[in-house]
């Protein structure tokens, strides 16, 4: 049972870094639309990678909890 509630959180889990990206990657399209200058849309990527990254880590952090959860 406890290896069923693993995977459905790991899927889960995973969903929602998923969709972190996927906001990421809208909200770096708006700012570049709205962006003026290059260093603007060169902020905005930046942004995006940080929010995926941000995302990422959330990710591990989550399945390293359930693969050593502190009691």
């Amino acid at each position: 049972m406890h290896s069923v509630k693993e995977k459905v959180s790991n899927a889960a889990s995973a969903a929602k870094a998923h969709v972190e990206s996927y906001k990421a990657n809208v909200e770096e399209k708006a700012e570049k639309a709205t962006a003026r200058t290059h260093e603007e849309k060169e902020i905005a990527h930046q942004r995006r990678k940080a929010k995926e990254a941000e995302g990422n880590m959330n990710l591990h952090d989550e399945i390293l909890f359930w693969l050593n959860p502190t009691k």
